[in-house]
């Protein structure tokens, strides 16, 4: 997002006039009481809590070290974009899930901007979690009997080409 600096009245009140607008291409829903459930990660489901000013993360089918590490990398970007405090990161109420509170912002719509960076994290991890489905069906082709050299050669090729961003310094 790029800064910029206005000088003088007229100029303040020429940018005011125009709002911005942000076009979000995820699957999202708006539940009821008017929280945003975000359902386009593999790994897990994003609650945003506009009410209670919380985000929360909760695994998709299995808990594991892996879904983990995504609900980490989540909130870890969102504190580095200053949406959220690092202090208030807890797990939730239910199991595998956590949650952070989001900063009150004076001039911008603190929701908004989770609900655009999240769509920006997801756009980071999507060719990861893409590309897990592709491995896996090159895995299931491989052969069938455990020793083949032609499954010892997929098995080989898998753990040297695919790298979850779990394992990848960022």
């Amino acid at each position: 997002m790029t800064v910029r600096v206005i000088i003088g009245d007229e100029a303040i009140e020429k940018a005011q006039s125009k709002p911005a607008v942000a076009k979000l291409e995820m699957i999202i829903r708006r539940t009821m009481d008017g929280d945003y459930m975000i359902m386009d990660h593999a790994d897990v489901d994003i609650i945003v809590m506009p009410k209670k000013m919380k985000v929360v993360a909760f695994p998709k089918n299995l808990m594991s070290d892996l879904v983990y590490s995504t609900e980490n990398r989540l909130f870890k970007f969102l504190s580095k974009k200053g949406l959220i405090s690092v202090s208030s990161i807890q797990a939730g109420s239910i199991y595998g899930s956590l949650e952070a509170k989001m900063l009150e912002g004076e001039t911008h719509d603190t929701v908004k901007l989770t609900l655009l960076n999240i769509q920006k994290w997801i756009e980071e991890e999507r060719p990861y979690f893409e590309n897990i489905e592709a491995d896996i069906k090159r895995y299931m082709n491989c052969g069938d009997s455990y020793n083949s050299p032609v499954l010892l050669s997929c098995t080989k090729y898998l753990s040297t080409t695919w790298r979850s961003p779990a394992y990848v310094n960022r």
